[in-house]
């Protein structure tokens, strides 16, 4: 994803997020510009060699394995910076707000954070 982001010339400022929205019509999430670029979060077009398949959120999906599923957004169709984090629709609705996955559950599926990130 970072590498996107730098091709395409939608830098922010530290403190700002990016929204990413599906094909839907309807749904969006964001990451703040910290978790965007963090190297483990990807843009994926492709799986075993193959395009995405609908099923999967092709064409294109955002994968945030560090952070709950609901931000791993299907079918992206958009991507905007703004300043103040305009609340994705599953924070809207009550779910965690900071979708964070706890230590317990990344050991548990052997999952490994670099120190210091969740």
């Amino acid at each position: 994803l970072s590498d996107f982001l730098d091709r395409f010339d939608l830098e922010t400022h530290p403190q700002d997020y990016y929204a990413f929205y599906s094909r839907d019509g309807s749904y969006f999430e964001t990451l703040s510009r910290n978790e965007a670029r963090d190297p483990r979060v990807l843009l994926s077009y492709g799986l075993n060699g193959q395009p995405l398949s609908l099923e999967y959120g092709g064409p294109l999906r955002l994968v945030v394995p560090f952070l709950q599923g609901y931000k791993s957004v299907k079918w992206i169709k958009a991507i905007r910076a703004f300043q103040a984090d305009p609340l994705g629709i599953k924070r809207l609705r009550g779910q965690s707000q900071s979708a964070q996955l706890s230590e317990e559950w990344l050991k548990r599926h052997g999952i490994e954070s670099p120190k210091g990130k969740p």
